[in-house]
């Protein structure tokens, strides 16, 4: 989502593919998990997006049997995450 902000142009279309569904159904159901900051911020950042943009979310079964790939973009995510973050690591673990 920061980097659809960091985008020029509005009336855009994104789709944010991811194979995490309890992420997703907690983007979802996002007012069950009001009391978390972590959640709070992801929404202010989807409202901010999605005023001038289009974004969908869809959910993909994750690549069984590429487990070193999968490893690897897992252990990329969470460094991004926790650079760009001020949460501690269990928050989006």
């Amino acid at each position: 989502l920061k980097f659809i902000l960091t985008q020029n142009g509005d009336n855009r279309k994104y789709v944010i593919i991811s194979d995490c569904l309890s992420a997703l159904l907690c983007i979802k159901n996002s007012k069950k998990h009001a009391n978390s900051k972590y959640i709070q911020q992801l929404m202010y950042i989807l409202y901010l997006v999605s005023h001038y943009n289009e974004v969908a979310f869809m959910w993909i079964k994750s690549h069984e049997g590429i487990s070193a790939a999968n490893d690897r973009a897992d252990l990329l995510a969470k460094s991004a995450t926790a650079a760009q973050s001020n949460l501690p690591e269990n928050d989006y673990k």
